[in-house]
């Protein structure tokens, strides 16, 4: 977790990562941040409003590998929603309508409204971290 800008906003920015290790040497080949520091927030939101690019499927946008603001909110709705149950079972049947409600349903990517988008650069969602580190692994290979 990363630690607050502003203490009005106590909200964290949780980031997440993938590495791969040889078992027995424990050696690490590589670990990658699902976040990109040289990417301006700003101007990629401004963009995708502009190309209408949350109203495209998924794998048509052009920054569909970035957490742009209005995923942020869909995902808080669709977390809050999926919270409303109390019992196991409830929690169980909440969790799937959730799931079945994301573009993806396979995507491990959840925000809740206690988490926050970074200040600077942009968060990455995790399918995407996880294909890229699978491609910088397969460049490596003898």
């Amino acid at each position: 977790m990363i630690n607050w800008i502003r203490r009005e906003d106590k909200r964290n920015t949780v980031v997440t990562a993938v590495a791969s290790a040889e078992n027995t040497t424990q050696y690490i080949f590589a670990m990658h941040l699902n976040f990109d520091s040289l990417v301006d927030a700003m101007s990629v939101e401004v963009d995708a409003i502009q190309r209408c690019d949350q109203s495209l499927p998924t794998p048509y946008r052009r920054y569909a590998r970035l957490w742009t603001q209005a995923d942020y909110e869909n995902s808080v709705k669709i977390s809050k929603a999926a919270k409303s149950k109390k019992s196991l079972t409830g929690a169980i049947e909440s969790a799937y309508l959730a799931a079945e409600q994301r573009d993806d349903i396979e995507s491990p990517d959840e925000i809740t409204s206690a988490e926050k988008l970074p200040e600077l650069g942009m968060q990455v969602h995790s399918e995407y971290t996880l294909y890229a580190h699978f491609m910088y692994l397969n460049r490596k290979r003898p």
